[in-house]
């Protein structure tokens, strides 16, 4: 998701995707089902700290794009 203008506001941070991994790739999986369950359990477990950086970058992006904006339309 996202724009292609402003590919910056990416709503899915990477950062997510990084602590996911991490957790994902300590267990082994059976098959496709299993993996489904290990993601939604990690999912669960990814900490608050960065689910709060996450945003604090998010807005910190936002606000950029939302300057450039300004700037462009005067």
């Amino acid at each position: 998701m996202g724009s292609k203008e402003y590919p910056e506001l990416n709503l899915v941070d990477y950062s997510f995707w990084g602590a996911l991994q991490q957790l994902v790739y300590r267990r082994r999986f059976r098959d496709v089902e299993h993996l489904e369950e290990v993601l939604q359990t990690c999912w669960g477990q990814i900490g608050q700290d960065v689910i709060d950086s996450a945003t604090e970058q998010f807005r910190k992006r936002l606000s950029l794009v939302v300057a450039t904006m300004k700037w462009r339309t005067h």
